[in-house]
């Protein structure tokens, strides 16, 4: 799989969480993410670009962040 993001002002990030992850909220309402992420896609990485081999079959779950403000992004994801 590969994904790329393009964002015109450099402040838009994803991690790739791997099959299982709980989707929540926390007490501000915010989405939270329980489950293992994957190399280099996950928290902190600041991951614009990802390419590897998925390890398991299911559903994964791509979570876009802002790093500053309001964001605007494009977003190409190849699975082959």
């Amino acid at each position: 799989m590969t994904v790329s993001m393009t964002t015109p002002g450099g402040n838009a990030v994803f991690q790739i969480y791997e099959p299982d992850t709980a989707i929540g909220r926390d007490g501000d309402g915010q989405l939270t993410f329980t489950g293992k992420t994957l190399r280099a896609g996950g928290p902190g990485e600041d991951a614009t670009r990802w390419t590897g081999r998925l390890p398991r079959k299911g559903t994964y779950v791509i979570a876009i962040g802002s790093t500053r403000g309001n964001a605007n992004y494009s977003m190409d994801v190849k699975i082959e």
